[in-house]
């Protein structure tokens, strides 16, 4: 079986690269999805200098930032994306020219830095909205690259589940051991970080990314790796 640990959100803040970063460097993360326009843009450009070999998709944003299109209709009244809860309650089909749009242009600004694009996915996964997935999935393929959980990809799974209250070692162990069963490829979700005040005041999920981050890193984990053949690979795997 091959295995993708995807690292969400690279370039929120610099505690979120940092802890990315490392994980990739000292553990299992072969794979980020970096979210452009946001705190930590310049800072995460910087450190993948040192990490050349991790594959680095675009992490689509409607509910964190503000939008890099002109006009976008769903905003607060500072100009923000709205919360998760707000945008699913004003999502339209009327809205999704703007959707693409906006989608579009973070794309752009991402290969505009001339990194090499892997994959899409999104924050807070609003590319699962029918109107979003719509959108994402057009632009999956004008810039033939997969989108996560793609419907076609045959042998594929994808999971969120390495979140919250089941950040351990023995949570993956299990989960792996069901996987090699079933699957060719799975792709693991993962937060991992540092906490620091900027990412405090950036997002309500903190401690658990430094747990996510000590696990992601650990020699036991590897061990179990290799032991069991499963082979670390990012989304080329599943072109």
């Amino acid at each position: 079986m091959k295995l993708i640990f995807n690292a969400d959100d690279y370039g929120l803040c610099q505690a979120v690269n940092q802890g990315i970063i490392a994980s990739h460097l000292n553990g299992v993360v072969t794979s980020t999805t970096m979210m452009v326009g946001m705190p930590g843009e310049q800072d995460a450009l910087e450190r993948l200098v040192a990490a050349p070999n991790l594959s680095v998709g675009v992490h689509l944003r409607l509910t964190a930032g503000k939008p890099l299109s002109s006009h976008f209709p769903v905003i607060t009244p500072e100009g923000s994306f709205p919360k998760y809860d707000v945008l699913m309650t004003k999502l339209e089909s009327k809205h999704e020219t703007a959707i693409y749009e906006e989608f579009r242009a973070q794309i752009e600004r991402f290969l505009s830095y001339g990194i090499p694009l892997s994959h899409l996915d999104s924050h807070h996964h609003v590319h699962l909205h029918p109107i979003v997935t719509k959108v994402v999935a057009r632009l999956s393929h004008e810039f033939d690259v997969p989108y996560r959980a793609t419907p076609s990809l045959a042998g594929y799974q994808f999971s969120d589940g390495f979140y919250d209250g089941n950040i351990s070692l023995d949570w993956l162990k299990a989960q792996l051991t069901d996987w090699l069963k079933h699957y060719d490829v799975v792709e693991v979700m993962c937060h991992p970080a540092v906490v620091d005040d900027e990412l405090a005041s950036l997002s309500s999920y903190l401690e658990k990314r430094e747990l996510e981050l000590e696990v992601l890193s650990s020699q036991e984990l590897k061990q179990y790796l290799k032991s069991h053949q499963i082979e670390l690979t990012h989304y080329s795997a599943v072109i």
